[in-house]
């Protein structure tokens, strides 16, 4: 598949949102000649947005013969790849799934609109921002920079020279970086060098720098295959590794490995990844493999960490429910998966964070939590409903996001104006759980939620995935109320939870 992907300006975008089954939006760039020219002679840059109808709505009473024709071989090559996708036992890229997928996305491709870039580079910057992933990207970036503060106390802006490899046609990583750092921490000039191996992902980088007036000694663009070539990566203070490069989870490794061998000690790396469906676009790569290339992994401690709760349920000894509340204990909250605290830790030093259950008891929840506050008690955070998008059989509340966000508006929100700080229902971490987060907030535009809990049970790449995802899809602080790794021994348990503590301390 990376063949198809190579062809479009958003290779080395580093997550796929979520799948529209009517809709397929690419960019292309290419110059074009222009009637109108401006003092100078080179031709303006033109961007045409491609759409792809995949299934068009019934359009049965307006629709042509022509059109029904059309439509009819739509459906008709729609079919015939799923039946040969079917027939493949797996999905990893080879010419031949290539073959079809490439056939798949090209059924029904034509220009619908364009573009035109004048040479003024505002004009460009313009167009540049309606690139349909433009703000995926934003965000990204912010997330990175974000990563990177946690890590280096707030350093961020000392990291001025990047290299972006795999950087493709569109090299929007680049653009978005230098606007976060020049206008934001930085406010100094930041030199970006764009790295990649295709000859032609490199003129049309190149035409698109032209286009926004960028200068070369800032913005210098390269082409080379950092698995084969030697690149020179000292200067850099962080190299970024896009997730397209590398064909395969070997490949990947060989060329991360290559990567950190030509990097100055203390320099960073950025190594994006994915997880779950992504895989059939962007390898998988595992966080471990830098400790096997010898490359520490950073991780900030944090000072007085006020962060880390307790799940709190009667232990069989009542003895080993007072562990938690020791003095040497890092514990500053609990939850109970109900809205009344336990009389155990009445007057201890865990502030308890009531919780909504579910639908049942919501109306119980509201009261106790309004009487409580009456009361003198403080209570700072609630949570809301567990697990909604799972069955009852399961531990969950099975609640769907429509009466979730009814009951939400009546029993929730009216703590906000008593200036109590709202999480989000905490979803499993099954895919629907993500899915589900997002139609409660399409369906509870009116709501506060002022944080967004989650739950994981799986390795900590998973984790760190699960959160990273989280983060991007709400702009939201995030909290981790359950999380393991299931049947598990001892040791690996301990390295589990040693590793997801210091990672999760890291975050802001």
């Amino acid at each position: 598949m990376r063949e198809m992907f190579n062809d479009m300006a958003h290779v080395d975008y580093p997550s796929i949102g979520p799948i529209d089954n009517r809709l397929h939006t690419e960019i292309s760039t290419q110059r074009v000649p222009s009637k109108i020219r401006g003092p100078r002679e080179t031709a303006p840059l033109r961007m045409a947005v491609n759409r792809t109808v995949v299934a068009p709505k019934d359009r049965s009473m307006t629709m042509t013969n022509h059109g029904s024709d059309r439509a009819a071989r739509i459906v008709h090559g729609i079919l015939s790849c799923y039946d040969r996708l079917s027939r493949f036992d797996t999905l990893e890229p080879t010419p031949e799934l290539n073959d079809v997928f490439e056939e798949l996305v090209g059924l029904c491709s034509r220009v619908l609109d364009a573009d035109t870039v004048a040479e003024n580079s505002e004009k460009a910057l313009e167009v540049l921002h309606s690139f349909p992933y433009y703000s995926n990207y934003n965000d990204l970036t912010r997330l990175e920079l974000s990563a990177i503060a946690a890590v280096t106390g707030g350093q961020e802006s000392a990291y001025r020279r990047w290299a972006l490899i795999g950087s493709g046609p569109l090299p929007l990583t680049s653009l978005c970086l230098m606007r976060h750092l020049e206008n934001g921490c930085c406010q100094r000039p930041v030199r970006c060098c764009n790295i990649d191996k295709d000859a032609q992902a490199i003129s049309l980088s190149s035409q698109v720098s032209s286009a926004l007036g960028l200068s070369a000694d800032r913005f210098r663009i390269r082409q080379s295959d950092v698995g084969h070539d030697e690149v020179n990566l000292y200067d850099f203070d962080v190299v970024c590794l896009a997730a397209l490069v590398g064909e395969n989870y070997e490949d990947k490794r060989r060329v991360v490995g290559d990567v950190v061998r030509q990097m100055r000690p203390g320099a960073l790396l950025v190594l994006r990844t994915a997880t779950s469906l992504r895989q059939l676009l962007y390898p998988f790569f595992q966080v471990a493999v830098l400790v096997w290339l010898n490359f520490r992994i950073i991780t900030a401690q944090a000072s007085n960490n006020t962060k880390r709760g307790l799940v709190a349920k009667i232990a069989s000894n009542a003895e080993d429910d007072k562990i938690w509340d020791r003095p040497d204990s890092d514990l500053t909250w609990y939850y109970n998966y109900d809205s009344k605290p336990l009389d155990l830790y009445d007057g201890s030093k865990l502030d308890f964070v009531p919780m909504c259950w579910g639908q049942a008891a919501a109306q119980d929840f509201l009261s106790n939590v309004e009487s409580a506050l009456q009361k003198g008690s403080k209570i700072s955070y609630v949570l809301g409903f567990n697990e909604p998008d799972t069955t009852s059989a399961v531990g969950g509340s099975s609640l769907n996001p429509q009466v979730a966000a009814q009951v939400w508006m009546r029993y929730i929100e009216p703590l906000a104006s008593k200036g109590v700080k709202l999480g989000a229902p905490a979803c499993s971490g099954a895919p629907t759980g993500l899915q589900w987060l997002r139609e409660f907030f399409a369906a509870c535009d009116q709501c506060t939620v002022d944080f967004v809990p989650l739950h994981w049970y799986g390795n900590f790449e998973g984790l760190a995935s699960h959160v990273g995802e989280y983060i991007a899809a709400f702009n939201r602080s995030t909290w981790v109320t359950e999380f393991a790794l299931n049947n598990a021994s001892l040791q690996d348990t301990q390295a589990f939870f040693k590793q997801s503590t210091q990672y999760m301390d890291t975050l802001k």
